[in-house]
């Protein structure tokens, strides 16, 4: 698989639609869910090729393609940016955005968001039940106004059945199998800050918090957004013809899976890192 893989975004949304909710809830709100889906779906199209003409006209290089892929390891990714920092209902409408700003600094811990401790303790041996994280969302949904949590949980059953099923056979998945491409063409969505640090953005949230926890080496994720400082150094490796063209602060970031795409003289950039060792010394750029 290569590092630009793409997937039309509708009938992944369907496929995802239909594995969480059932075959019954998707024909039954098809018209009306394909409606706005398609809509906004639409929108979405217009808005990223109008950002990427403006990038473009402002002597922006190396473009952010927003339907393309990285591989990174999840280990790699140890923050979290919550989608409260920022204007934008919709994560899908912050993908190939490159933005500037303090957004990606006071940030939390991956490791201290209450899904990924009920993860690491299930992998620890917790059934879901004693992990805490079932008393935690049927409180949520009950000081909710939504009528439903957790993609279509309308109760405290449902939450049971949810994570006693489904999270359950993705986790014995992932420890067992390993990530399967084809079921999860993307594992979730990352932003990459000033520095070239991957952060955990949004999207399959469990999935990637296993993943880290069993050990995988590499998931696909797509890019929100690109600190506007990160998007330089990607301006400058596009820019450059050989490595020798490259500043040694630029030198020092190849080998970042957010560079792979770019051609130095047919250099393999996974060979020519002198990135920074990664905090505790756990992620790498793979």
């Amino acid at each position: 698989m290569t590092v630009r893989d793409r997937r039309g975004p509708l009938p992944a949304l369907a496929a995802e639609k239909l594995r969480r909710e059932g075959a019954l809830a998707l024909l039954r709100e098809a018209p009306v869910w394909l409606c706005v889906t398609g809509l906004t779906e639409l929108g979405l199209r217009a808005r990223r090729r109008v950002r990427r003409a403006r990038y473009r006209r402002a002597g922006m290089v190396a473009v952010p393609d927003p339907t393309a892929t990285i591989d990174v390891d999840p280990a790699s990714v140890e923050r979290h940016v919550a989608l409260s920092r920022f204007d934008e209902a919709s994560p899908r409408a912050l993908l190939g955005v490159v933005r500037g700003g303090d957004w990606d600094r006071g940030l939390p811990r991956v490791e201290a968001q209450p899904k990924y401790r009920a993860c690491a303790a299930r992998v620890e041996g917790e059934s879901w039940a004693e992990t805490g994280i079932i008393d935690r969302l049927a409180a949520e949904l009950a000081a909710s106004d939504a009528e439903t949590i957790e993609h279509g949980c309308g109760s405290r059953a449902d939450i049971v059945r949810r994570y006693e099923t489904e999270r359950e056979d993705l986790y014995r998945t992932l420890r067992d199998e390993g990530y399967d491409r084809s079921l999860s063409p993307v594992c979730c969505r990352v932003h990459v800050g000033r520095d070239g640090d991957l952060l955990f953005g949004s999207g399959g949230r469990h999935r990637f918090y296993l993943s880290r926890l069993v050990g995988i080496d590499t998931v696909p994720v797509e890019v929100l957004i690109r600190h506007a400082e990160w998007q330089s150094v990607r301006d400058a490796v596009a820019a450059a013809a050989t490595v020798d063209d490259l500043s040694p602060a630029v030198r020092r970031h190849l080998g970042h899976p957010d560079l792979r795409e770019f051609n130095l003289g047919g250099a393999d950039l996974r060979h020519l890192s002198h990135g920074r060792p990664r905090p505790g010394g756990r992620g790498r750029w793979v």
